[in-house]
């Protein structure tokens, strides 16, 4: 479980930091492209991340029999039987080869970055999406849309989100209301909460909701209990894998304080197609009366 946390938490400053760093890596908009271009409409895909698995899907479900490999953390049906290939930062380049595939989606950071370079190398065309903003969600729909021959389904579906989003800013933007304070929570033992700046803490803001945590530079802070304790937010929404005895504690001292809590969506842990579906969950915790 501890394994698992730290994968979450290296995921998250991945997405925080990614940037292609390299002269040889190709960037256009919210991508980068390793290995040679992708020729002709891909027949053979591997995803590298849940996310990108999930995107792919719902820009078009027959997708999926061109799926041939995924990773030990997709849980989707339609690839429940497709062989899996590592995790987000581990993935097996030996694996992936072996499935001859002609293109594979993969999330931006350095967790993965060795990985999926040796795969280009190898003569694998690789597409490394970003996947850290609202902005870059909307903008790597459309990229994959392209590269796997559904263009006008993938700007349809980021059409649908862009709109999803809009309406939920519009009513937050033009109320004087005061948006209830949030601590969104991912690991407990070491204590590591969103921070200003980061996906978690935008899909607060367009959910009407506003960071307790506003005062670091840091995307993703460590926080003492005690800290969390003076920060005194309304709500904590716990989005840690981890339970530490800790954990209890902490809520049940927050609680006395009048902090509320809830657990994390799975929606909250996956940026990508399910940003809006997370932002409505954050939404009705915020609204929830103590």
């Amino acid at each position: 479980m501890r394994s698992l946390l730290l994968i979450i938490i290296s995921m998250l400053l991945a997405l925080a930091c990614a940037r292609p760093t390299t002269p040889e890596l190709r960037v256009a908009r919210a991508s980068i492209a390793l290995g040679p271009p992708v020729s002709g409409t891909p027949a053979r895909v591997v995803s590298l991340a849940p996310s990108l698995t999930e995107l792919l899907l719902a820009i078009d479900p027959a997708l999926s029999e061109r799926i041939v490999g995924v990773t030990r953390f997709d849980d989707a049906a339609a690839v429940a039987q497709v062989p899996r290939v590592g995790g987000y930062t581990d993935p097996s380049v030996e694996a992936v080869l072996s499935l001859a595939p002609d293109l594979v989606l993969a999330e931006a950071g350095p967790g993965s970055k060795a990985a999926i370079e040796h795969m280009g190398q190898q003569g694998v065309p690789v597409r490394a999406l970003f996947l850290g903003t609202r902005a870059e969600i909307l903008a790597a729909i459309e990229i994959v849309g392209q590269l796997v021959g559904r263009a006008e389904q993938g700007q349809a579906l980021q059409r649908e989100l862009a709109h999803r989003l809009a309406a939920f800013e519009r009513p937050f933007q033009e109320s004087p209301r005061p948006r209830p304070r949030a601590l969104i929570v991912y690991g407990w033992e070491p204590l590591v909460v969103a921070g200003p700046g980061s996906f978690a803490d935008e899909l607060l803001l367009t959910a009407g909701g506003r960071n307790a945590l506003d005062n670091t530079p840091s995307n993703y802070a460590t926080l003492t209990a005690e800290t969390l304790l003076a920060l005194a937010p309304e709500l904590i929404v716990d989005a840690a894998h981890d339970r530490p005895p800790i954990r209890a504690r902490l809520l049940a001292m927050s609680a006395a304080k009048g902090t509320r809590h809830v657990q994390a969506s799975r929606a909250l842990l996956r940026p990508g197609v399910r940003l809006v579906d997370a932002i409505e969950d954050l939404h009705r915790a915020l609204k929830a009366e103590p």
